[in-house]
């Protein structure tokens, strides 16, 4: 959300939050894959008490793609193909997640 007296047009980018340290490495693996591969403003991840991302047996993190009260985003968002565009980039951030992962675990 944007406060009314915000400028809009300064609402731009992806952002991704989590609520808890388990989501830390989540949020910002997929923010820097995302970000690369659709070329979006990234935004800083960022800590928020949020009732989607909290209280999860797993890491989880919520995914801002685009801030729709901007005009321009809100045209991007719309743009023919950047559903599956934003899918397949949130799908290599998830792998790429589980690929920095593996270093931890013991084999």
């Amino acid at each position: 959300s944007v406060a009314g007296s915000a400028n809009a047009l300064k609402a731009r980018g992806f952002l991704a939050l989590y609520s808890n340290n388990s989501g830390v490495l989540l949020a910002e693996t997929l923010s820097d894959v995302i970000c690369l591969e659709l070329g979006r403003v990234q935004k800083p991840t960022a800590y928020q008490q949020l009732a989607v991302a909290r209280n999860h047996r797993f890491p989880s993190a919520l995914l801002e793609m685009c801030f729709i009260c901007n005009v321009e985003e809100y045209q991007w968002s719309i743009k023919e193909g950047n559903y599956k565009k934003s899918a397949d980039a949130i799908t290599n951030g998830v792998l790429e997640y589980y690929r920095i992962g593996e270093k931890y675990l013991e084999y």
